[in-house]
């Protein structure tokens, strides 16, 4: 299956509004939605979950049960 519009087409070509998958207001592949995805997603970072203090706290906890040798 693939969205064209306000249309799903299945693998056979056959055509079906598409009325339940929110594309009412834009429809699937509109150009104006693609670029403003691809724009987003080229300025996305998502690696930056290291940052996130919890991270931290879970791996000081984890620290916390490790034999002495370990947890150095």
């Amino acid at each position: 299956m693939k969205g064209d519009g306000s249309y799903l087409i299945n693998d056979r070509g056959q055509r079906y509004l598409d009325s339940r998958n929110n594309v009412a207001s834009i429809g699937h592949q509109h150009p104006v939605w693609i670029a403003a995805v691809c724009r987003q997603v080229a300025e996305t970072n998502t690696n930056a979950r290291y940052l996130h203090p919890l991270r931290n706290q879970l791996a000081e906890e984890l620290r916390k049960t490790l034999p002495k040798t370990l947890s150095m």
